[in-house]
């Protein structure tokens, strides 16, 4: 969000009391999640593809431009601090082993009762993709037919068959995606010059900071698997059949539902 945008939000805010509170993971951490995320919202290049429209041209990417607005991170605490102050702003660093602090720090800034907040994992719907369900998404969204519309897509395939997946896998039908080492002087780089930003904005940091930037990625290969479990296929074809009603409106519910009764009349008139 650029400063107009957030000068905006205080002058609409006015006279209150305001906190803000991000959440945050190195960047290296964050790559696989993002382009899982992406994919979610039918883009069809492989992860190679995606890191070379991220990485070629640091900064900038031809393919999903929002990335860096939200991910250079070290900026984004920069602008908001230039308009709200850094005294009004928190940082927590996500734990990967204890995800579940992030809310233990919120509780705290907001004088909270302790294990107030908690997950509750039956309502868990975004689900994190294996390497072999991305790699089976971004073919399904390279063939899904675009004249169908977005409605569809997140009804069947957004909706439908990745929500249909379980976070529950068989581990060895359950590859992560991986970093190639190609982009590691880049990475390096940039999370250098970002870290530095963060620490020099003034926010209040809550977490291991430096433990989580000094975090070692795991490097490996970029390419997608070309197969797939029959469990992973199976949910995600099931689902796409079973779309999600809450994301029609209430007119084009009806509008069905009374297309419908009128197809049926006219075929007993006949």
């Amino acid at each position: 969000m650029e400063v107009d945008k957030i000068t905006r939000i205080k002058q609409d805010i006015g006279t209150l009391d305001v906190k803000i509170i991000f959440t945050w993971r190195p960047l290296q951490d964050l790559l696989a999640s993002s382009y899982q995320q992406y994919l979610k919202y039918g883009i069809s290049v492989t992860f190679d593809e995606w890191l070379h429209s991220i990485f070629d041209n640091p900064g900038q990417s031809s393919v999903t431009p929002t990335f860096w607005r939200r991910h250079l991170h070290g900026d984004v605490m920069q602008r908001w601090s230039k308009v709200f102050g850094a005294e009004n702003i928190s940082l927590i660093v996500v734990d990967p082993k204890d995800p579940e602090s992030v809310f233990g720090h919120f509780e705290k800034l907001m004088s909270l009762p302790q294990n107030l907040l908690t997950t509750d994992k039956k309502k868990i719907r975004n689900v994190s993709l294996s390497a072999e369900e991305a790699s089976l998404l971004r073919t399904i969204n390279a063939k899904f037919p675009r004249n169908l519309g977005w409605k569809k897509y997140e009804s069947s395939i957004r909706r439908g068959a990745i929500e249909s997946l379980s976070p529950e896998r068989d581990g060895a039908l359950a590859a992560r995606l991986e970093l190639p080492q190609w982009i590691e002087k880049s990475l390096a780089e940039i999370q250098e010059i970002q870290h530095s930003k963060i620490h020099d904005s003034g926010v209040e940091i809550l977490g291991d900071f430096s433990a989580a930037i000094n975090t070692v990625p795991r490097w490996g290969s970029s390419v997608l698997p070309n197969q797939v479990p029959v469990s992973s296929a199976a949910a995600m074809l099931v689902g796409s059949l079973t779309p999600d009603l809450s994301v029609y409106t209430v007119k084009s519910l009806l509008y069905e539902v009374f297309a419908r009764i009128s197809k049926k009349m006219r075929r007993k008139r006949k």
